[in-house]
Parts: structure tokens; C-alpha cells; sequence
């Protein structure tokens, strides 16, 4: 994924920024699921400087179009779904009707998590088991969307500061595995005194 050159939000978010909203590296997955309780990464798996930089800069990006304040104007995403299902042929004034509706319901939400949320129930990815999305609906899918986008930066942030498991050197792994020779031996030494006081007590 290019993360290279990023538009300011002086422009509206590009198609590049949404694919970072869609999708998330299946190797970025897979890092997040080797991370163990102390936030470590095991030995043997690391990340290169390079790659974390380019996490960080995704996960501003996000953050950047999720505090997007430009002017609202969610006219083609409403309109695209008033275009996507039937209606009744003259019945313009209950489109219109529909249309306010669906600007009221999504008040606040930024431009492109509307017509995120709208592309996302055309495509069937919103679980709805109807056609057009009432109002509310609308807006849910919407603060889905940037909920969506919320975990990926904070999983981005989490990856680029993960710490890679020290792994034990050789003289390291040798001092303990004397310190264990030692423990066992003592244990030895109080086994035989033990074993030998039970024999003199039983003659």
C-alpha cells in the first residue's frame, strides 16, 4: 500500500485514503496476532524502521479524514442510494422528503463516511436484510465506518511502537542454564541427606 505523498485535507480524501478505511494488510494481521501480553513481538519477527514510519503515516491519515471539518455536502451519496432502489414513478416530493430526512439523520458525520456507509449497504456489506437504509440506519452505517476506521489507525499505532522479544544470547542462555545446575545439585545434596537420615533412623 503507497503511503508516500498524502493529500492534505485542503482536497476532499482520495481513493488511496479510503483503501487505507477498506482494507489492512493481511501481514499487518498477522503481526498484530503474534503480539504476546507484554506487547512484544517474538523473536526472530521484527519491523523494519521504514515500514514503521509508513504505519505511522497511515494512522495520522486516518485520523486526519476522521477530524475532517470541511463543509458538509452529502448530496451524492443520498443521491445514489435515492437512484438505487425503486420508488414510485412522479413521486418526487417523497424523495425530497427522503432526502432531508437523510441529511438530518447524518448531521455532524463527515462527507466521506457518508458515502462510505452508502457504498458499503449498496454492496451488501452492512448485514441489512432490505434494500434502501431508513434514515437512522443511514447514520449508523456511517459511525461504523468511522469506528472502522478508528481501530485501524490504533492498530497501526500499536504496530509501529511494538517491541520485538530480546532474545536470549548464547552466554546468557549459558549462565542460566547453570543457575538451574545449581539449583538441581543443592536439590540433590538434601535428597541423599534426607534418604541417608531415614536409613540410620530405621536401623
Amino acid at each position: 500500500m503507497t503511503t508516500k505523498n498524502l493529500p492534505s485535507l485542503r482536497t476532499a480524501p482520495t481513493p488511496e485514503d479510503l483503501k487505507l478505511v477498506r482494507y489492512f494488510p493481511q501481514d499487518y494481521v498477522a503481526l498484530l496476532g503474534s503480539i504476546n501480553g507484554n506487547e512484544e513481538l517474538p523473536a526472530g519477527i521484527s519491523i523494519s524502521a521504514e515500514t514503521r514510519k509508513q504505519m505511522v503515516i497511515q494512522a495520522d491519515r486516518l485520523s486526519e479524514i476522521m477530524a475532517d471539518k470541511r463543509p458538509r455536502d452529502e448530496t451524492k451519496a443520498v443521491m445514489v442510494l435515492l437512484s438505487s432502489f425503486p420508488r414510485q414513478a412522479g413521486n418526487d416530493s417523497a424523495a425530497d422528503i427522503l432526502y432531508e430526512a437523510y441529511s438530518m439523520a447524518c448531521e455532524e458525520m463527515p462527507t466521506w463516511a457518508i458515502e462510505e456507509a452508502a457504498r458499503r449497504w449498496i454492496s451488501g456489506k452492512c448485514g441489512a436484510q432490505h434494500w434502501a437504509p431508513s434514515p437512522p440506519e443511514l447514520r449508523v452505517a456511517a459511525e461504523t465506518v468511522v469506528t472502522i476506521a478508528k481501530g485501524k489507525a490504533a492498530a497501526l499505532r500499536r504496530l509501529a511502537a511494538v517491541r520485538v522479544e530480546k532474545k536470549p544470547t548464547e552466554i546468557e542462555k549459558a549462565r542460566v542454564a547453570a543457575e538451574i545446575q545449581k539449583v538441581l545439585s543443592h536439590a540433590d545434596v538434601g535428597d541423599k541427606k534426607t534418604r541417608t537420615a531415614q536409613g540410620a533412623n530405621a536401623a
